[in-house]
């Protein structure tokens, strides 16, 4: 599944490492003073080979055309989980592998993926 991987383990590394989430989290909601050479020598070049693969899979019809935008909001909604988990526990009734099927499901669709076509 197109992006399943990708989310299932941003969901896990929210579970296992919440507080390594909120205090990046922190960092960047303060203007990522101390990550500048972080985002623009390690974050920003995978975040480019990410989007040259997903406008390679939008090429081959996997996707629908979604924007660099989208890798965001992967990252909002699986940051949510971690920064959030106490509100998460609290008022869901789901075990966290159904929330994330749910999310992946979410995201799926959101970017209208398609499974490749067999020959």
């Amino acid at each position: 599944m197109i992006g399943g991987g990708y989310v299932r383990a941003k969901m896990d590394l929210s579970r296992r490492r919440s507080l390594g989430s909120k205090v990046w989290a922190s960092e960047i909601i303060h203007g990522a003073h101390h990550m500048q050479d972080i985002l623009n020598k390690r974050v920003k070049p995978w975040l480019d080979k990410c989007v040259t693969i997903i406008e390679a899979w939008i090429a081959r019809g996997l996707l629908a055309p979604v924007e660099q935008t989208f890798m965001f909001m992967i990252w909002a909604i699986t940051q949510h989980y971690a920064d959030f988990d106490a509100q998460i526990r609290a008022l869901s009734s789901k075990a966290f592998d159904e929330q994330t099927n749910e999310v992946v499901r979410l995201v799926i669709r959101a970017c209208g993926a398609k499974l490749p076509k067999r020959a």
